[in-house]
């Protein structure tokens, strides 16, 4: 498994209230556009962070907000 950046570690918290805030509202699933406008990110370095954790979403139907949330904490 490649180790995770250190730039990517410190965004992991920020990736997680964001998610918090879809689980809040009832979300089930999300795109990487959606998440990284919560979260303040690029939709390219959000997902980029989250396939350091095994994470891929589908194109056109985004991720599992649970699934991601859980690979995050």
């Amino acid at each position: 498994m490649t180790p995770v950046p250190p730039a990517t570690v410190a965004r992991l918290p920020i990736y997680l209230r964001a998610l918090d805030e879809l689980v809040g509202r009832g979300t089930p699933r999300t795109s990487s556009g959606e998440l990284a406008a919560l979260a303040g990110a690029a939709p390219a370095q959000l997902r980029r962070d989250l396939s350091y954790l095994g994470s891929h979403g589908v194109r056109g139907v985004g991720s599992e907000v649970a699934h991601l949330r859980a690979q995050a904490a």
